[in-house]
């Protein structure tokens, strides 16, 4: 709560303090196991599933190659995709990350 009423008073929001940052690579698997589960995702709701195919056959992965992390926008809100191989950013689909599947 702290934080949020710092930057309702003006101070840098959570994006701006590095110090709450944590390593990405040094927790993947547990990383892995907390991401979206896309497939789940797909068979619950037709107009994600599209996105989700459309990306997947683009990029030549399958489900199993890749995590989904929600993602906070200015605007609206979408799923960054991780490649669990390389551990790089593969890419982003315009769902709604917060859609309850």
């Amino acid at each position: 709560q702290k934080l949020l009423f710092e930057a309702l008073e003006g101070k840098p929001d959570l994006e701006k303090r590095p110090q709450y940052y944590r390593d990405f690579h040094a927790n993947i698997a547990r990383n892995f196991a907390k991401a979206i589960d896309l497939k789940k995702y797909a068979e619950k709701s037709e107009p994600a599933r599209e996105k989700i195919e459309i990306f997947l056959k683009k990029s030549g992965k399958s489900y199993g190659d890749i995590a989904a992390y929600p993602v906070v926008g200015k605007n609206h809100d979408m799923v960054l995709v991780v490649d669990k191989r390389s551990r790089s950013i593969a890419g982003s689909i315009d769902i709604d990350p917060w859609e309850q599947y």
